[in-house]
């Protein structure tokens, strides 16, 4: 289960893990929060065999600085995963780096 990634100053959390010790302090970082709570940043709204529905709860700031507003739009994978995390946590660090929500409905993860 993926705990934490860390881009630039940007943290990708799961919020349903426990953090490690060395980064108890958020100062100077923005957090976003992947989990199944209504209280995480990222949720899945829907999981299905073939997918899930990605949730982007808050708007949040891509690297380079563009606003992401709140959304949520489908995500295909392969094969249903025994763990959503690392498929929260992939699909923000890719919207982080810049990639469109329209290229998730090419993509199969």
């Amino acid at each position: 289960m993926i705990g934490m990634i860390q881009i630039g100053n940007t943290l990708i959390l799961n919020s349903d893990a426990s953090v490690p010790a060395a980064i108890k302090s958020y100062d100077g970082y923005c957090t976003v929060t992947c989990g199944l709570s209504t209280r995480s940043t990222i949720t899945a709204s829907s999981i299905l065999d073939d997918g899930f529905t990605y949730c982007l709860q808050r708007g949040i700031f891509s690297l380079c600085g563009k606003e992401i507003a709140p959304q949520e739009f489908k995500v295909k994978w392969r094969e249903k995963p025994d763990d959503l995390y690392p498929y929260l946590a992939a699909v923000t660090l890719l919207l982080l780096c810049g990639v469109s929500v329209e290229t998730f409905a090419y993509l199969k993860f």
